[in-house]
């Protein structure tokens, strides 16, 4: 094989590996929105952040994000780095707060990110 024919085999990879970025899941449809009555939008990422790295052993990040904050869980691939989801949330101008979840984990993992989510809002 050529040197070209390899970067092309590469990229082709990469592209259905499914690394994404931050921003890139953050363009796609939303897989999950839901609101809080009473946390706020910290308090409420930072219960998520701590029931998915207790169920997982996976680290979350939580820092601010626009007017709100961001949760964010990254694992390392064969050909870089993926962001498994992004979590912004905002506090609401009524009292707790809105969520948006994006991912690109399975099906039964986005399941199982959702129902530590629940008991969170």
């Amino acid at each position: 094989m050529n040197i070209k024919t390899t970067a092309l085999c590469i990229a082709a990879i990469s592209v259905l590996a499914g690394c994404a970025t931050p921003t890139e899941l953050r363009g796609r449809d939303v897989n999950f929105a839901a609101s809080s009555l009473s946390r706020n939008a910290n308090q409420a990422l930072t219960c998520v952040a701590k029931g998915w790295e207790q169920s997982t052993q996976q680290p979350v990040t939580i820092s601010g994000y626009d007017k709100g904050y961001t949760a964010i869980a990254q694992s390392k691939t064969l050909f870089g780095t993926n962001t498994d989801f992004v979590i912004d949330a905002a506090n609401a101008k009524t009292g707790g707060a809105v969520f948006q979840l994006w991912s690109t984990m399975s099906k039964d993992s986005t399941d199982k990110l959702i129902a530590i989510i629940q008991p969170c809002l």
